[in-house]
């Protein structure tokens, strides 16, 4: 771990929501909102946002200072409580010695202990209640799942939790991974993970149910590929869509031999279900 971060501060003049999550999409360890218009956010150096136009996401920088490393999660982690999501799940972020019991107070849904590490993978923020959900509505009984960028594990999780054959994921961010791997043991399920993108598949197997929660210029470039993975009657659920960008998306998809036969919305963000054209 570095002995020192970057701090930005920024004053966002739109969306406080969709500018975080850009910040996000360029590499932001973690982050806090500040009132209405202030966002503050955590980088490792400088160089992985030198380039960033700012504000052609909304929001202009203030302050970019040194910090000391430190556990931003920890007094989040300290003061949160299980969340219960959908009908069938109740995610813990707390440490493991605080959620030891917490299974007894919720004996009708599967409990995931994912102490949180990061402001995102515990089930908290709108596109992954969003996902969770829509798998809900799913027969993933007896299916392979591809989860693409899973960093925490969390739809992973849930996906064997809901009765998959298999999960298999892939991450680019090598933190997420490690976290990932805690959480697997954590929880006694074991889905399997690549550390890489999606074409560090290849040709292996196909899937049957692809679980997307990223935002969408992330994954653009590996459309056709994860069309390509999809068995014949496969469905993919796509998430972490700013509800502004939604038609945008949703063309985009269409043109990579997708066709979206369902929606879901929550707070400023979509999914779509959708399913490969013949």
């Amino acid at each position: 771990m570095p002995d020192s971060y970057r701090r930005l501060v920024f004053r966002v003049g739109g969306d406080a929501e969709l500018f975080s999550a850009a910040l996000w999409e360029h590499g932001t360890l973690g982050l806090e909102l500040v009132g209405n218009d202030r966002v503050v956010a955590y980088f490792a150096d400088a160089a992985s946002y030198a380039d960033v136009a700012w504000s052609e996401w909304g929001g202009r920088l203030e302050t970019d200072a040194p910090c000391e490393s430190s556990d931003w999660m920890a007094a989040y982690r300290a003061a949160s409580r299980p969340l219960a999501i959908g009908r069938r799940l109740v995610v813990d972020p707390r440490e493991p010695e605080l959620s030891s019991d917490e299974a007894d107070n919720w004996p009708d849904r599967r409990l995931l202990r994912l102490p949180a590490r990061t402001a995102f993978g515990t089930g908290s923020h709108a596109s992954t209640r969003l996902i969770l959900e829509l798998m809900e509505e799913c027969d993933i009984e007896g299916k392979r799942v591809l989860d693409v960028g899973f960093g925490s594990g969390i739809l992973s999780f849930a996906a064997l939790a809901f009765g998959a054959r298999s999960v298999t994921g892939v991450e680019i961010d090598l933190e997420s991974v490690l976290v990932a791997e805690q959480n697997r043991r954590l929880n006694g399920l074991f889905p399997s993970w690549i550390a890489g993108g999606v074409s560090a598949l290849g040709d292996r197997g196909s899937f049957d149910l692809v679980l997307v929660n990223v935002l969408p210029e992330r994954i653009a470039g590996d459309l056709d590929r994860i069309r390509r993975l999809m068995a014949s009657s496969a469905r993919a659920i796509f998430s972490g869509i700013p509800t502004t960008w939604e038609r945008r998306v949703a063309g985009r998809l269409e043109r990579a031999g997708f066709r979206p036969i369902e929606r879901s919305t929550l707070e400023e963000w979509t999914a779509l279900v959708v399913e490969g054209q013949e």
